[in-house]
C-alpha cells in the first residue's frame, strides 16, 4: 500500500471519528443509556466548542459553517440554536450552553 497523502489520512481520520459518534449518539439513546435530553445537549455542546475553536481567517468560514449545519441537522426541530462567539482567548469560556442567553434583551 503507498504511503497516503498527509492530508488524506487527515482527512479519513475525521471521517471515521465522525462517523462512529454519528452512530454512536442515536444508539445509545435507543438503548436507553442516553435520553434524548442528554443527546440534544451533546450536539449543543459541540456547537459551543465548533464555535470557541473557529478563527477568524475567512478562507474557512465555509468549514465551520458547515460543520455547525451537519450539527444542527441532529437537533429537534423548532430548538433555539444557541451559538457562542469567542473573540478573544482572554475571554472566560462558557462551561456549559445552558450558559448561554437565547435572547439579547
Amino acid at each position: 500500500m503507498p504511503d497516503p497523502d498527509p492530508l488524506e489520512s487527515v482527512a479519513a481520520s475525521e471521517l471515521v471519528s465522525s462517523s462512529l459518534l454519528a452512530a454512536l449518539i442515536p444508539a445509545l439513546v435507543n438503548r436507553g443509556v442516553l435520553t434524548q435530553q442528554d443527546a440534544t445537549e451533546i450536539y449543543e455542546n459541540a456547537l459551543m466548542l465548533l464555535e470557541m475553536q473557529q478563527g477568524a481567517d475567512p478562507a474557512v468560514q465555509h468549514v465551520y459553517e458547515t460543520a455547525r449545519e451537519l450539527i444542527e441537522a441532529h437537533l429537534p426541530v423548532g430548538l433555539p440554536c444557541r451559538r457562542v462567539f469567542v473573540t478573544s482567548r482572554r475571554q472566560p469560556y462558557l462551561s456549559s450552553p445552558s450558559d448561554i442567553p437565547l435572547s439579547q434583551d
